[in-house]
């Protein structure tokens, strides 16, 4: 499906938007965008006659609104799809209006159902659906938004943002809803409901990627 992509709209996306996304925190920076891209491509392959052009689009433009701030930053990434002419290059009015209503809709946080089935892809993709990842974006996020916070605070925060998402009333919903999904929530209810288990688990995956870290560093 990657194939049938318009080659000038990944050109313009990598030269324009990428760009904007290395300023981004860990948690919505480019590699995050680079790999709901990538699921969101793994789960199209499931569905009859989705449009590769619309996927990418969706997909890659759907955290750009935190570039003006972050708590409605879906509504500002459906702003800046129908304010861009650039896009028009690429899409009709109808398609702009698909990959702004997609990207609006992709925030678990709104609590509705994505109005499209392109919505539903960008919004399934945008969950981690490895555990390790997940947690470590999570942790990352805290230290960056709460500087003053104690080891045990982020810990805290981690582990109710956790039970927020995937507790006894998680808010987390698959529209798509794959195995490896499926695989993923149940190892992440499990954690949410045993906070000396979800503990012991962060601390051994942080000492793992700080090690992963010193060897990527040595390498360099």
């Amino acid at each position: 499906m990657y194939k049938k992509i318009n080659p000038r709209l990944v050109e313009y996306m990598e030269n324009e938007i990428f760009p904007i996304y290395k300023t981004f925190d860990k948690g919505h920076d480019l590699n995050h965008i680079r790999s709901v891209i990538s699921r969101a491509f793994e789960l199209a392959e499931g569905i009859d006659n989705l449009d590769a052009n619309l996927v990418y689009a969706s997909a890659t433009l759907h955290d750009i609104g935190i570039q003006v701030e972050r708590k409605n930053h879906a509504l500002h990434s459906a702003e800046f799809v129908r304010n861009n002419s650039k896009l028009r290059e690429f899409f009709s009015e109808d398609e702009i209006k698909i990959i702004s209503e997609a990207v609006e809709d992709h925030s678990t946080s709104r609590g509705v159902e994505p109005r499209s089935i392109y919505g539903k892809v960008v919004c399934d993709a945008d969950k981690d659906n490895d555990i390790e990842t997940s947690l470590l974006r999570a942790y990352e996020f805290t230290k960056r938004y709460f500087p003053d916070f104690t080891e045990e605070e982020c810990f805290k925060n981690v582990f109710e943002q956790l039970q927020y998402k995937f507790g006894t009333q998680g808010k987390v919903k698959y529209w798509i809803n794959s195995q490896k999904q499926q695989d993923f929530t149940k190892s992440m209810n499990e954690l949410a409901q045993d906070e000396t288990k979800f503990n012991c688990f962060l601390k051994e995956v942080m000492k793992k990627n700080k090690v992963k870290d010193m060897e990527d560093s040595e390498i360099r």
